[in-house]
C-alpha cells in the first residue's frame, strides 16, 4: 500500500521526484479513481453474493483516507537538481515492484 503513487506515501515521493508535479497529479487522480472503482466493485460482488471477487470493499476506506487525511497531491518543493541515473533506476525498480505486488483483492472470505 505504501508504494501507491499518491501524496505523502513513499510511492508519491518516488513518482513526484521522478516525473514532476503535473504527471504526479494526474497519476494520483487516476489512482484514487481506480481504488474507488475497485472498492465499489467489491461492494457489488458482496451485495450480489458472487462466487468470485471483482474488487475489495476495503479500498473505498483506504481511498477516502488517502483523499481526506493524507491528501492526493505531493506538496510543491523547489529542487533544481534532478535525479542521477542511479536514483532513477532505483525509482523505476520501486515502480516495478509496486506493479508486480499490487493485489486488487487482498482479502477474500466466502461465507456460505
Amino acid at each position: 500500500m505504501n508504494l501507491i503513487p499518491v501524496g505523502q506515501l513513499d510511492g508519491g515521493h518516488i513518482f513526484y521526484s521522478m516525473f514532476g508535479t503535473n504527471l504526479h497529479r494526474k497519476v494520483a487522480d487516476v489512482t484514487f479513481a481506480l481504488l474507488m472503482i475497485l472498492g465499489i466493485s467489491g461492494f457489488v460482488s458482496e451485495f450480489f453474493n458472487l462466487n468470485f471477487p471483482i474488487g475489495w470493499s476495503g479500498w473505498v476506506f483506504w481511498a477516502l483516507i488517502l483523499r481526506f487525511l493524507i491528501k492526493l497531491y505531493h506538496p510543491e518543493i523547489y529542487d533544481p537538481v534532478g535525479l542521477d541515473k542511479k536514483r532513477k533506476l532505483i525509482g523505476y525498480f520501486a515502480i516495478i515492484i509496486f506493479i508486480i505486488s499490487f493485489t486488487p483483492v487482498p482479502f477474500y472470505i466466502k461465507f456460505w
